[in-house]
This record gives structure tokens, C-alpha cells and sequence, in this order.
């Protein structure tokens, strides 16, 4: 009996069938991925970048954010650099593109920007939109490349922030043991007990004060709860409204005064006159103080000053005989006697004023004789 099965037409078509079936699911697969597209037209374009940082065949391509294609090709150009800074051009990415989508939106004014998903995830291709004045692509044409600030980059730049912020916390740790040895206004207000105790007893006094206030103590309590205080406030603030409003309407004199012309331009002759007179004031002073004239000289004449000197003098000595008691005018001041004399004697003459009026016959007779 022979030891090898054969296949029979069965299981022939079962193989086949998984396998037909195998394939189209890879077909599907590719084309969902954009790998293979059996039922879109697409177009090649290229741009020239000087790095590529990692970007490879197979990435995807989006045009203003939305997905479009992936890169065909990434290859260094034909065209070798004139200096070793000149790095524009370097290296040509191809790109295959959905015509459907990239039609009359990817233009000659649109820009290739390398960029990346995330700060440290794969590589992308943005193309932005152009605008109406540029042409739309044709297959296989170059677009203008850009890229975005590589990493490599980013940590260079860091290397001087970094040294700054370096600097800046050793600032901050001197001046954090400066403020923990009490030095400084914040110090200070942290460890000095003084400056909490002020503290406690401002906020003490200040909800005394408000207490107070609350309560209408004192010249703003009374101004916030006396309803009095408020209208008497209101009514002056009226009637200063009406003043200025009666001002303003040339009322009264301060009125004229602010409106009236003629009475400014009598105001300005009154100041002119005054100008004048100060004038001759200083003109008078200035004789004065040369010596000429009568006060002149008797503010710089020496023989007046003696002669004023001797006056003062002589009145002196009559004031001191005054209060001895002596002469006439002495003896008037300090003479009891004499000061009751008269004392009696005006008494006398009241009493005779005051009958002389009450019985005036008695005084006077009247005698008329014809000749």
C-alpha cells in the first residue's frame, strides 16, 4: 500500500481559497495604510532639506495637518555644496502624494516643513497650503523645504539657560540664608518678634477703630451712621454747587469778578497803582537806608540817636521820681489823702449835678428889669 496520501480536489481548493483570501487581506491592509492604492491617482514632488534627522521612507506626509501620502525616497542630491556652511539642498526627499487631495491645494508658494509627531516621536512631513498666487504642482516638481528647530538644537540653546538658572539659584540660595539669618526687610519680617508684635497690635487697634466706627463713635462713625451728618454733608455740597453755579452765572462780587471785563480791567489799574506805590515804597526805603530825609536820619544820624538816648534818659529818672512818690504828679500816684480828697470832692459834685437838675429855681434866679 503505497504510504504517501494524495491530495484531494477538496482540500486543493480550501488551500487555495485561504490563501486568495490571505492576500487580499495584505492588499487591504497596505491600502488602508496608503502603501498600495489601487483606486487613487498620485503624484510625486520633492523638496530639497539640509537634514533629515532620522526622517525615512515610509513617513507620513500631511498637507495643512491632514494626511495626503508618505515619503517615496530620501537620497542626497547630485549637487555637491560650493562652501562647507552651505548646506541648503543637500539632501531630496521625495514624497507620493494623493493627486485627489494635493490637486489645486499643494501650489508653487506652498512650503515643505520638516517636523516631528511630538517632541521626540517620529518624523513628519508638513506641506502648507498655497495661496492664489501660485500655480498649482505638477508631477515631479520641487517645493520650497523648511525645517523646525531639531532637538540637537534645542539642547544647545539650553546650555545657556541652563547656566543662567545656574547663577540664579545660587542667587536665590544666598539670598534664602540671608533671609534666614533675619537679614533684610523679609528676614526680618519672618524671625524679628518686634515686627509681629507691631503686627498684632496694629490689627488689634485697627478692630478697635473699626469697632468704634461700627458703633458711631468719633468723626467717621457718626459721618458713616448719623443719617443727620449725611444730609447736612449732602446739603453743603449743594448749595456749594449753587455758589459755583451763581459764579459761573457772574452773581455777587466773585461772580463780577470772574466775568465782569470792566471790573478785571479796574482790578488790573487797582494793581498797577499798587505796583506804583510799591515802587515808592522801595524808593523811600532805599532813601531811608542812605540816610536822607527825616526818618533817614533818624535811623543813621549818631547825634539823633544820642539826643534819643538822652530823652529816654530824662524820662527815666521823672518815671523813678514818679514811683518815689515826689513832686506833685508823685504825690497824686502815692498819697492816699490826697486820693480820697478827690475822691469826696466828685462824690460832691454828682450829688450837686443830681439836685441841681431835680430843683434847678433853687440855683438860678432870673431877674428882668424895663428900663
Amino acid at each position: 500500500m503505497n504510504s504517501k496520501r494524495k491530495l484531494g480536489i477538496s482540500e486543493l481548493r480550501v488551500g487555495i481559497l485561504v490563501v486568495i483570501s490571505i492576500t487580499i487581506l495584505v492588499l487591504m491592509i497596505l491600502t488602508a495604510s496608503g502603501d498600495i492604492s489601487f483606486f487613487s491617482h498620485t503624484i510625486i514632488l520633492n523638496t530639497r532639506l539640509s537634514e533629515v534627522e532620522g526622517l525615512k521612507k515610509g513617513d507620513e506626509v500631511r498637507l495643512a495637518g491632514v494626511h495626503i501620502g508618505q515619503v517615496e525616497s530620501v537620497k542626497f542630491s547630485d549637487k555637491i555644496p560650493e562652501t562647507p556652511t552651505a548646506k541648503e539642498g543637500t539632501i531630496v526627499v521625495s514624497m507620493k502624494l494623493d493627486a485627489g487631495l494635493a490637486r489645486d491645494r499643494v501650489r508653487t508658494d506652498s512650503t515643505v516643513i520638516l517636523g516631528s509627531i511630538g517632541l521626540l516621536g517620529d518624523k513628519v512631513i508638513e506641506i502648507t497650503s498655497g495661496t492664489q498666487q501660485g500655480v498649482p504642482v505638477k508631477d515631479g516638481d520641487y517645493i520650497k523645504g523648511s525645517q523646525q528647530t531639531s532637538i540637537k538644537e534645542l539642547v544647545t540653546g539650553a546650555n545657556d539657560i541652563l547656566a543662567n538658572f545656574t547663577t540664579l539659584s545660587d542667587l536665590i540660595k544666598d539670598i534664602g540664608s540671608q533671609v534666614r539669618e533675619g537679614k533684610g526687610t523679609i528676614g526680618r519680617f519672618l524671625y524679628d518678634e518686634s515686627i509681629y508684635v507691631n503686627a498684632n497690635r496694629t490689627v488689634v487697634q485697627a478692630e478697635e477703630l473699626m469697632r468704634r466706627i461700627e458703633e458711631g463713635d468719633g468723626t467717621a462713625g457718626k459721618l458713616i451712621n448719623d443719617p443727620k451728618l449725611y444730609d447736612d454733608l449732602h446739603n453743603a455740597v449743594n448749595e456749594l454747587s449753587s455758589l459755583v453755579a451763581d459764579i459761573k452765572g457772574g452773581k455777587g462780587t466773585i461772580g463780577r469778578l470772574a466775568t465782569d471785563e470792566e471790573l478785571y480791567q479796574k482790578l488790573n489799574h487797582a494793581t498797577e497803582k499798587i505796583d506804583s506805590v510799591a515802587k515808592r515804597v522801595d524808593d523811600v526805603a532805599a532813601k531811608i537806608q542812605s540816610g536822607q530825609g527825616t526818618a533817614g536820619r533818624l535811623i543813621y544820624d549818631d547825634k539823633i540817636a544820642k539826643d534819643a538816648e538822652a530823652a529816654i534818659a530824662n524820662i527815666n529818672r521823672i518815671a523813678e521820681r514818679l514811683d518815689k512818690g515826689e513832686g506833685t504828679a508823685g504825690m497824686l500816684l502815692h498819697d492816699d489823702k490826697l486820693y480820697n480828697n478827690l475822691n469826696s470832692a466828685s462824690s460832691e459834685i454828682v450829688k450837686l449835678l443830681y439836685d441841681f437838675r431835680q430843683n434847678p429855681k433853687k440855683y438860678l434866679s432870673v431877674k428882668v428889669s424895663i428900663f
